[in-house]
């Protein structure tokens, strides 16, 4: 057989019309379009955009939406002074009590950057005063740390009587805090009194009971005057007299004037506040003792250290003619208050009605041997006899026979 050549160009025009003949392949699709991101809410609550925050789509799902360092839009608008931003994402859903990365609420985070208007429309709008950051602080602890403008931003009379997980309210807090012009300005919000928290103390009782400082008398003062009665303690006096008016005037068993109550009780802060009131330092009791004689009797030094700060006079009289130096001391700080009453011009000579000087009474008593010097170098005499002729010197004598 003859063969065929089949030339060169006639077979690249067959391999064109083949390779037309293969169907190609489909394009790709096009990419589907990003979805738009969200918006950033505390970016248009920081910039004050109002019209882009209530014009937000998804709104309750956005407000409550943390940014990465943990705040949540209303944290941001929190630290604002227009409280506006604030009521509008409360409008839209936004959590009052939300937490950011320090457990600290929007309500905190107000007070903390002086925000009083805004803090003020949290608080109205249910804002928990009690929620304790992740230290344990709360938008209460924050604003009576602060002062009575804070403090009046978020406790109103709808919420006086609100209570923490401790079942305390914002007066059991202040009360026990001794804050005095917080306690005045909650007072006049006319609170229940008769609260308890957790441990069933009123808020009275928690003034009570830091009976060494002054400020607990005169909170609790405030409170008495406006019908609260303590749940502990022996105060009916205190009581009765704040009820006159006149700290001076009252009188109780024995005579005893509030000052000698307080003395006896280790009120120290009370003695402090009744001073401060003019109750005459000196004022005797039916034996006729003074607040002076009762604090060295109980061994009180910080009390009558007060005292005599205050005037009082170490060479007062009682009924028996005994000064405070004849005064039988405990053995404990005894020396302290000797001391302390002869650095204050106590006279180590005066006679008691029997004659016996301060020395008679160490002797008898059997004070250290280190008292006699101390009367000595302070005008006490050896040799000064009582009524019974016997002089300091006599009596140590005889108490060292057999």
């Amino acid at each position: 057989m003859k063969k065929t050549t089949v030339p060169g160009a006639t077979i690249l025009l067959i391999l064109a019309a083949l390779s037309a003949c293969v169907s190609s392949p489909p394009p790709a699709p096009e990419p589907a379009p990003a979805a738009p991101a969200d918006p950033d809410v505390a970016a248009l609550v920081r910039a004050g955009d109002v019209t882009a925050l209530r014009d937000l789509g998804k709104g309750r799902a956005l407000v409550n939406k943390p940014a990465a360092n943990g705040d949540y839009p209303l944290h941001a608008a929190a630290l604002r002074p227009e409280p506006e931003m604030a009521a509008l994402l409360l409008d839209q859903g936004a959590e009052i009590d939300s937490r950011d990365a320090a457990g600290k609420t929007p309500l905190r985070r107000a007070l903390e950057a002086g925000s009083l208007r805004t803090a003020e429309l949290l608080a109205a709008r249910g804002a928990d005063i009690f929620a304790p950051d992740s230290s344990g602080v709360s938008p209460l602890d924050d604003a009576l740390a602060k002062g009575p403008e804070p403090l009046a931003a978020i406790v109103k009379a709808g919420n006086i009587d609100r209570r923490g997980a401790d079942g305390r309210t914002a007066l059991h807090a202040a009360a026990d805090r001794l804050l005095l012009p917080a306690v005045t300005y909650l007072l006049s919000l006319s609170p229940d009194l008769s609260v308890r928290d957790n441990g069933g103390r009123t808020a009275l009782d928690c003034a009570l009971l830091h009976p060494s400082r002054k400020e607990s008398a005169q909170i609790s003062r405030l409170f008495v005057l406006r019908g609260a009665v303590p749940g502990f303690g022996d105060f009916d006096w205190f009581i009765l007299a704040a009820r006159t008016g006149d700290w001076a005037r009252p009188r109780f068993s024995e005579g005893d004037t509030v000052l000698h109550r307080a003395v006896r009780n280790n009120l120290k802060g009370f003695v402090e506040y009744f001073l401060d009131e003019k109750v005459p330092v000196d004022l005797k009791n039916a034996a006729g003792a003074t607040s002076l004689h009762e604090a060295v009797r109980a061994g009180r030094y910080d009390i009558a250290e007060l005292l005599l700060s205050r005037g009082a006079n170490p060479n007062a009289r009682d009924g028996f003619g005994n000064t405070a130096l004849h005064i039988a001391l405990p053995e404990s700080g005894r020396r302290e208050v000797m001391e302390l009453l002869i650095r204050n011009k106590a006279d180590p000579s005066l006679k008691d009605r029997s004659g016996n000087t301060p020395l008679h009474v160490a002797v008898q008593l059997g004070y250290g041997a280190d008292t006699a010097p101390l009367f000595l170098d302070a005008g006490a005499f050896v040799d000064s006899a009582n009524a019974e002729g016997d002089t300091p010197l006599a009596l140590a004598v005889r108490k060292m026979r057999p």
